[in-house]
């Protein structure tokens, strides 16, 4: 067992479950390291990070920190410390959350684990640009064309749920009149 934890893994989710009984049980719901809009900037309600480290024998602090491709800051989560675990066997895991997530342009960001002001890993987020004709061309799910069809067409449509269309969570910006919070969803064909 090393002073300093040790990256085991790192990832990206859209929800994330923890066990009110067993802290240690944690659940990862919709896992991706990349969003696609037809315009930017946009708005991603919230996105965690979640990394397990080895076990440390010390308290150690840790943040979660989104950089664009030139290395400038976007977002970080807030410092948070962590106590000492001495079971050989078991596995730190640290949770970063971004909420109202603004990503100004279509780029490869980074996300970073800090533990005690030390980068120790890295994940790649990509936020990229899809244009409406590649989207009209078949190339998406029926749901994701359905939606995309009636934004062109100027109707409004309440947000599909997450589990079902992942880019339906993202919004351009001027757009966020239209947020999904206490509308009843649609039915769809």
């Amino acid at each position: 067992m090393s002073a300093t934890p040790e990256l085991v893994s790192i990832c990206l989710c859209e929800r994330l479950l923890q066990d009110v009984f067993r802290r240690d049980s944690v659940t990862l719901v919709n896992v991706h390291n990349s969003v696609a809009s037809q315009g930017f900037p946009i708005l991603i309600p919230v996105i965690y990070a979640f990394a397990q480290l080895s076990p440390s024998p010390k308290p150690f602090t840790y943040k979660f920190v989104i950089t664009d491709s030139k290395n400038a800051v976007v977002t970080a989560s807030l410092s948070s410390e962590v106590a000492a675990l001495h079971h050989k066997n078991a596995l730190h895991k640290v949770i970063g959350a971004f909420t109202s997530l603004v990503l100004p342009a279509a780029d490869v960001y980074t996300v970073t684990l800090f533990i005690d002001d030390k980068a120790i890993g890295t994940i790649p987020f990509e936020a990229a640009m899809v244009q409406a004709e590649e989207l009209s061309h078949n190339k998406l799910p029926t749901l994701i064309r359905y939606r995309i069809r009636h934004q062109q067409e100027g109707d409004q449509l309440t947000d599909l749920p997450s589990c079902l269309l992942n880019v339906g969570r993202l919004r351009p910006l001027p757009l966020l009149w239209q947020r999904y919070w206490g509308r009843r969803y649609r039915q769809h064909p």
